[in-house]
């Protein structure tokens, strides 16, 4: 049985590390590499990837970014965790901004 070395994780874990790129209109390009483990979610990695911009822009001291970061909410498409771990190619981290509701068109409305 392997030693505890004191892991929050446990010893049973793959890990790897993954180029994360931001695919959004205001930090779309900026770039981090992380690692990922088997016990992450997406979820997490997107928190992580944030947290890590969120610093950066702090460290910066640019404070309005900061709080349009604050404002976002980032996410992975289309992956798991393994499918992620098992491909060199960079991860995706978008926030796709939310469009308020379409209106109907003006000739619709009241025209029953």
């Amino acid at each position: 049985m392997a030693a505890d070395n004191g892991s929050v994780r446990g010893t049973n874990q793959q890990a790897s590390w993954k180029e994360c790129i931001f695919s959004c209109e205001h930090f779309g390009g900026y770039t981090i590499d992380l690692e990922v483990n088997t016990n992450d979610t997406l979820i997490t990695l997107a928190s992580r990837a944030k947290a890590h911009l969120k610093n950066f822009l702090v460290v910066n001291n640019l404070r309005e970014l900061v709080a349009l970061c604050d404002g976002k909410h980032y996410h992975i498409h289309d992956h798991t965790i393994e499918s992620l771990m098992a491909t060199g190619d960079p991860v995706y981290i978008c926030s796709h901004r939310e469009d308020p509701p379409l209106e109907p068109p003006q000739d619709v409305i009241g025209s029953s």
